[in-house]
């Protein structure tokens, strides 16, 4: 059976590909995230010795890869090679979906409800044990053998489940989703809520720096931006504790993971700091326009908003330089990539821009609610949090519209998605919305 860890490692490596190439590319981490909440859950048959050529075995996603290939979901681009540094189509991402719900859900879920049960105790009064009494050896008959939390995350497509709210945090603020758990900034208190999404509860709390704002997901830890103490804490999501602590640029205020580096916006320094998560260093330092905010990663480049420039910052990973820089509204926030453009929230605009990462241009403009802050895709729409009119915009990519508004708390500002659920923290109400897609 996939450890947890494997499971993380497993969401992440979804980002890359593995099917047959089709049109129209989407970032899979947002769209597949749907189908890997149950993989730890699933037993697994034995990996392969090393199946790709492009994929040595001291890589994060190298065993998860190979799972994947052991149960069918992914054949490879060729006999040999894994390409996971390509991008994702919207085709192969459906192919990966149907391909886990037939080749492992749907046999999980058939083993489960065919085990036989257990035998009753074995008592005095010649009962058959049914009755809770301390009967003889009960009759075979059907057990889970996994938690109804389990078969709820297994199942996700038969029972949605309902729109919640999770109360408990003070001052609620950024959002990442582990493949797990749910995991909060709570500005007041400096501290990280761990939210369980089949419970809505907050099931562990941990402490970091002053004025945590962000946070994103490596495929094994959480990483989350200390604003005013000019740090970022490195928390094992097992133990829940923070296990380091790395010093960055004046005011963090975002992290992107790259599916090698973390990369951290500094407000205040104008830079964005480049964490290598294995050693825990710095190891580059970019400068961007003034006031970096949000920062996306559209699997080849990094992307950076400025607040104060009003544009964005194209980054290359492998040179550590600002390759091109691309004016939107004013006052750009959040960005988010959908697999084929990159999605920039105007504060001060009341507007998203939509840039082509290739032409280096914004190619639409969608007005949102007011003051428009986070943002997020969940494989088919654009969300949008809107801090100032208290809701959320739902947006159609393609059609370039929105297409739903729905209320939130008070002020909400970050969106996240777990493969089931949008998460929205709402700041001033001290809760975080759980919305059906």
């Amino acid at each position: 059976m996939l450890s947890e860890s494997s499971s993380r490692r497993f969401l992440t490596w979804f980002t890359r590909r593995g099917a047959e190439p089709m049109t129209l590319r989407v970032t899979p981490l947002r769209l597949v995230v749907v189908i890997t909440c149950g993989a730890l859950l699933v037993p697994a048959t034995a990996m392969a010795a090393h199946v790709f050529d492009d994929v040595p075995d001291n890589k994060f996603y190298a065993a998860p890869v190979e799972w994947a290939f052991d149960n069918g979901i992914t054949t490879g681009t060729s006999h040999s090679t894994f390409s996971p540094d390509d991008a994702v189509t919207r085709g192969e991402s459906v192919t990966f979906l149907k391909r886990y719900n037939d080749y492992v859900v749907e046999p999980a879920l058939e083993n489960i409800a065919s085990t036989p049960g257990p035998q009753g105790p074995a008592g005095a009064d010649g009962t058959d044990g049914t009755d809770g009494t301390d009967g003889a050896v009960g009759p075979a008959g059907p057990v889970n053998r996994l938690s109804d939390e389990q078969i709820a995350r297994l199942a996700w497509h038969e029972d949605p489940g309902a729109p919640a709210t999770v109360t408990g945090s003070d001052g609620p603020y950024g959002l990442a989703f582990d493949g797990t758990h749910m995991w909060v900034t709570n500005l007041a208190t400096m501290d990280v809520s761990k939210i369980d999404p089949t419970t809505n509860t907050i099931v562990a709390t941990v402490t970091v720096g002053s004025s945590p704002r962000s946070a994103t997901f490596d495929g094994t830890h959480i990483w989350v931006t200390n604003y005013l103490s000019d740090t970022v804490s490195k928390i094992d999501p097992d133990t829940e504790s923070v296990v380091a602590t790395v010093g960055t640029g004046t005011g963090p205020r975002a992290a992107a993971f790259d599916g090698t580096y973390i990369w951290v916006t500094n407000n205040l320094s104008d830079n964005v700091s480049k964490i290598d998560p294995d050693t825990e260093a710095v190891v580059a330092t970019v400068a961007v326009g003034t006031a970096p905010l949000g920062v996306a990663f559209d699997g080849s480049h990094i992307w950076v908003a400025n607040v104060d420039t009003d544009d964005v910052s194209k980054i290359d990973p492998g040179t550590d330089s600002v390759v091109a820089t691309v004016t939107v509204g004013t006052e750009p926030g959040g960005v988010a990539y959908d697999g084929a453009h990159v999605w920039v929230t105007n504060n001060l605009s009341d507007d998203v821009s939509k840039i082509d990462p290739e032409g280096e241009s914004v190619v639409a403009t969608v007005t949102v609610g007011t003051d428009p802050a986070g943002v997020t895709f969940d494989g088919f729409h654009i969300w949008v949090t809107n801090a100032a009119s208290d809701d959320v915009s739902k947006i159609d990519p393609v059609a370039e519209t929105v297409v739903a508004t729905i209320d939130a708390g008070d002020f909400p500002v970050a969106v996240a998605f777990d493969g089931t659920s949008i998460w929205v923290s709402n700041v001033t109400s001290d809760n975080i919305s759980k919305l059906r897609p």
